[in-house]
């Protein structure tokens, strides 16, 4: 409804363009807007944004604060910066989710959530799970960069895929069959712009590169007989440990 009656891309192209000029162009998680900038120029035939001219502020945090969250509402919140008049369809919103996703219901008990939140310093976003096919989170759902979600619809109670809808909005939501899931298809590892998956199925392909990510098939056939894919396969460096340091030094001052 926001966007039914604002000017299309190629209405307002010269406009931005002419904005831009020869400006450096900061951004926060800017390659993720400046994909979809570049693929209408593209349609339009004009030359694309020179990534040599952006700023990436995401890049940035996450260089000078690794291992720290580096959503704009956590640096606004290490720099003390006033958010209380944002406008919730902002750049503060859009830009990343924040926030841990935590499944619950055949391996994980819904009380663990708010242990996790104290522990970890981070917003926990439960969901339950009711298909027990899907027995972990990380076989029906898959957080995409911007903050966009790959998933399967009827392996969550209406209460957890009415929070998934509230926070992934609908045109970085990408609903999987019961069949493309089978495929352990959510089972994906994400590294920047790349996604590593089991199995490239034409559809759920088209639209991963519909949203700026290349799509990297890895045979995983026989891991799969285990009940994981590549997913399963690897131990993320790179996720936030701020909570974790502070716990471990509360440990440390305790001993």
């Amino acid at each position: 409804d926001f966007l039914k009656d604002k000017p299309l891309f190629e209405e307002v192209a010269d406009e931005m363009l002419a904005f831009f000029g020869d400006s450096t162009l900061i951004a926060h998680n800017a390659s993720f807007d400046i994909r979809f900038i570049n693929a209408e120029l593209a349609r339009l035939g004009r030359r694309p944004i020179d990534m040599g001219v952006v700023v990436d502020t995401l890049q940035m945090a996450r260089r000078k604060f690794p291992m720290a969250p580096a959503t704009l509402d956590a640096l606004c919140s290490r720099f003390s910066i006033d958010t209380t008049k944002r406008d919730k369809h902002g750049a503060l919103v859009d830009s990343e989710q924040g926030c841990l996703w935590m499944g619950h219901g055949f391996r994980s008990d819904l009380r663990a959530a708010q242990s996790l939140a104290s522990l970890l310093d981070i917003e926990v976003v439960p969901l339950g799970l009711v298909d027990p096919r899907f027995y972990h989170l990380d076989t029906c759902f898959c957080p995409l960069p911007g903050g966009g979600a790959m998933y399967v619809p009827t392996a969550f109670d209406a209460r957890s895929r009415s929070a998934i809808e509230a926070r992934v909005p609908r045109s970085l939501r990408l609903t999987l069959t019961e069949e493309e899931a089978a495929a352990f298809t959510c089972n994906a590892v994400v590294l920047g712009d790349r996604i590593f998956m089991n199995r490239r199925t034409e559809r759920v392909a088209h639209q991963l590169e519909h949203f700026g990510l290349q799509v990297h098939p890895v045979a995983m056939d026989e891991f799969i007989k285990a009940g994981g894919s590549a997913r399963c396969l690897t131990l993320r460096l790179d996720v936030p440990a701020h909570g974790l340091r502070r716990i471990a030094e509360e440990w440390r001052v305790s001993a």
